[in-house]
């Protein structure tokens, strides 16, 4: 599911607040029997496995806005398995980050003055975590993460299942579906950093729309654990659009 994480905590894509991006495949292991048949009835409630495996590539244009009421032009680009590209306008300034499947990168261009100091590259490497493409709930009859229920809990009067996703070395994910639409109403992130302590994510997911027979939240809000938050609302989305792999790599 493009579910739109899209998008990490990509710090420095904008002071004071953070968006989450989220890069590799997930997939995980599931015990359960009656966990998988939820899980498969979500798969159906996106568009169902044959519509979802014929993306191979999805471009996202939009708008973010912060509590402060600035807004800043998002687009977003990934192909199958795993490369990104996104491009953020903020004040006459442009932010690109990229991610080739192998390696990150980035640079600044403010008005035609290109900037990208290789001892900045580390703060980006959080494109790395997982899949901006597909949830691992939506992948979830690989075996590389297991996910196990929760008990349920209820989202602005909305029953939903929860499960729990856990990350080897990276933390925990929690997935919030919606119990009468079966699509993802929220995700929550622990994500581990370099020393140790746990950082905690909230994304919220709304005004799903269908593109090519598969479910895509048009809205989202994504919420740091101080609570800045930033919220993205995508105008445009198009699939299969034929995209280069050099696209992905560095300029």
């Amino acid at each position: 599911m493009v579910i739109l994480n899209p998008i990490p905590l990509l710090k420095h894509l904008v002071p004071a607040y953070v968006v989450m991006l989220l890069l590799s495949p997930l997939s995980a292991y599931v015990e359960d029997r009656e966990l998988e048949y939820i899980l498969d009835q979500h798969v159906e409630a996106m568009g169902g496995r044959g519509a979802i495996q014929e993306i191979k590539t999805v471009s996202m244009r939009g708008v973010t806005t912060s509590k402060s009421g600035e807004d800043r032009r998002i687009f977003l680009v990934r192909k199958l398995p795993n490369k990104i590209r996104l491009n953020l306008d903020s004040n006459n300034v442009e932010l690109v980050v990229g991610y080739d499947g192998s390696n990150v990168w980035y640079y600044y261009d403010r008005q035609g003055n290109i900037t990208a100091p290789e001892d900045r590259v580390s703060e980006f490497e959080s494109i790395r975590r997982d899949s901006p493409f597909w949830l691992p709930i939506t992948q979830f009859e690989k075996a590389e993460y297991k996910i196990t229920r929760l008990p349920d809990e209820t989202i602005d009067e909305a029953k939903c299942y929860v499960f729990q996703v856990e990350i080897p070395d990276l933390g925990t994910e929690r997935y919030f579906v919606d119990q009468s639409t079966l699509l993802a109403k929220k995700r929550e992130v622990d994500e581990i950093n370099d020393d140790g302590s746990v950082e905690k994510t909230t994304t919220l997911y709304n005004d799903y729309e269908a593109t090519g027979g598969v479910q895509f939240p048009m809205s989202m809000e994504t919420i740091g654990e101080d609570g800045a938050s930033v919220i993205i609302k995508f105008d445009s989305v198009k699939i299969n659009k034929g995209i280069f792999d050099s696209y992905f790599r560095k300029p």
